[in-house]
């Protein structure tokens, strides 16, 4: 069974990308609104990954100075389990907050 075809030559329901230049896909690819935002997004990842890192050695020194691992296993395991899960929360609030920080100045710029 053939498929219809329109007058230029496409069938029903196919996308069409005529109105994607080369040029104009290179400036929407490439413009300083979306290197900001890129800029932002490396910068907010740079900060949780930092804060986990430094929020891992605490959680470590705070394990050796207290001597946690002469608590029972039980205990120890959800001590650990809720210092990680809360450092998650704080790594993630801190890269809500940069991308919100970067929303805001994208709007003042724009």
């Amino acid at each position: 069974m053939a498929v219809a075809e329109t007058a230029s030559g496409r069938r029903p329901g196919a996308v069409s990308f005529e109105c994607y230049t080369s040029a104009s896909m290179y400036r929407s690819m490439y413009s300083s609104v979306l290197r900001r935002r890129r800029r932002f997004h490396r910068l907010g990842i740079t900060a949780a990954v930092t804060a986990m890192v430094i929020g891992a050695a605490v959680i470590a020194v705070g394990a050796v100075r207290l001597q946690l691992w002469e608590v029972q296993n039980d205990v120890l395991a959800i001590i650990v389990g809720f210092s990680v899960v809360a450092l998650g929360a704080v790594c993630i609030a801190i890269y809500g907050v940069v991308r919100g920080i970067g929303w805001i100045v994208e709007g003042f710029t724009s």
